[in-house]
């Protein structure tokens, strides 16, 4: 009897130390995972403070870039260059085709640029949302236009420690109609009379 007496106490101690020490060890995990994440957002955000006096720079490399691997034909490498979002919503020959417009179009004689508008940090638009546009409108010698935009983007994410280049997150090539000649004032027909 007086065994079952002494072990009796010992057996109710060790539930409650296993219980003390996966607390205490779901805790320390608990407050090492806290730990990390402040860390990280602290890191993340420090590595993207420049972008608030970010300049056009790298959105027209980004641009001149791409604009110089389509007129070079090299497709691929051009698709490659864009942005991931971009690739999931705009296939490789859908992409082929667009370019093939612009770059039969561009080498039509007598083509010129007649038009083109820009957005974001190169149109002076800093705090915007880390894009920018630029529309430039072609025109043949025979009256017809192409109107091409890119826009190149910031894609960022929580997931991206150090924040990616900018890349081309759209690019589009759409018809101008030609623009109709003005007709004079068609002719009175009371003169003759």
């Amino acid at each position: 009897m007086s065994n079952a007496a002494r072990d009796g106490p010992r057996d109710e101690a060790r539930p409650r130390r296993r219980r003390r020490l996966l607390f205490g060890s779901l805790a320390a995990v608990v407050l090492l995972l806290a730990i990390g994440l402040v860390w990280y957002w602290a890191d993340w955000t420090g590595a993207r403070a420049d972008r608030r006096d970010q300049s056009s720079e790298d959105y027209l490399k980004a641009r001149l870039t791409f604009l110089e691997h389509v007129n070079a034909n090299r497709l691929d490498t051009a698709y490659q260059s864009t942005a991931a979002s971009f690739q999931k919503r705009v296939s490789r020959e859908v992409f082929a085709e667009r370019a093939r417009r612009y770059l039969d179009f561009k080498q039509k004689p007598g083509t010129r640029d007649v038009e083109g508008h820009a957005s974001g940090p190169i149109g002076g638009d800093y705090r915007g949302p880390n894009q920018m546009t630029v529309t430039d409108t072609l025109e043949d010698s025979e009256g017809g236009g192409l109107r091409v935009s890119i826009t190149v983007a910031h894609e960022d994410s929580i997931l991206y420690r150090r924040p990616p280049p900018p890349r081309v997150a759209e690019f589009t090539v759409d018809e101008v109609p030609p623009k109709t000649p003005r007709n004079p004032r068609p002719p009175d027909s009371r003169r003759g009379r």
